[in-house]
């Protein structure tokens, strides 16, 4: 059982390794403005997520086994705590599986950081840009009743209505 345990850790690794890859790549996406291939990362991380979710099951049903061969409750089933339990070489490839799995998901946070500041400063731009727009042209925009914007609002010096 704890073969079939490293066995599926190693596809959680590889599934991470690869989401880790999708989030340097979607970066670049973002910067390029490749709406198509935004669309196509997207798909493949959704695609990455479900395959999470179902190793994820697979490896809490291996651990409950575990948990109830070993008589202690799955809460205490920890990575670590197997590597006390089991005899080597076992116990060597889950403390490298464990290393691994913290290291890769520790790239993830730090590249899902770096995009969540990247977009906040784009949009923090688009808005600047906005706002130094409508100075320009005098007009700021207001609001009906409904929150809609006021159509009669919608004209500038910019736009053609031929356009």
């Amino acid at each position: 059982m704890v073969n079939d345990l490293c066995d599926l850790l190693h596809r959680e690794c590889d599934t991470y390794q690869s989401l880790l890859s999708l989030l340097q790549k979607e970066r670049k996406i973002v910067v390029d403005c490749s709406i198509e291939d935004l669309i196509q990362t997207n798909k493949e991380k959704e695609n990455l997520v479900l395959k999470m979710r179902i190793l994820e099951q697979s490896r809490e049903a291996i651990l409950e086994k575990l948990a109830e061969s070993m008589g202690v409750s799955q809460a205490e089933l920890t990575l670590s705590h197997l590597e006390g339990r089991v005899k080597e070489p076992l116990a060597s490839e889950l403390r490298t599986l464990r290393s691994n799995l913290a290291d890769v998901l520790q790239s993830i946070r730090e590249v899902n950081e770096g995009n969540r500041v990247f977009l906040q400063h784009s949009v923090d731009f688009v808005k600047g840009s906005l706002a130094l727009i409508r100075h320009l042209t005098g007009s700021s925009p207001k609001y009906m009743a409904s929150g809609d914007l006021d159509g009669d609002q919608l004209d500038s010096r910019f736009v053609s209505e031929k356009a």
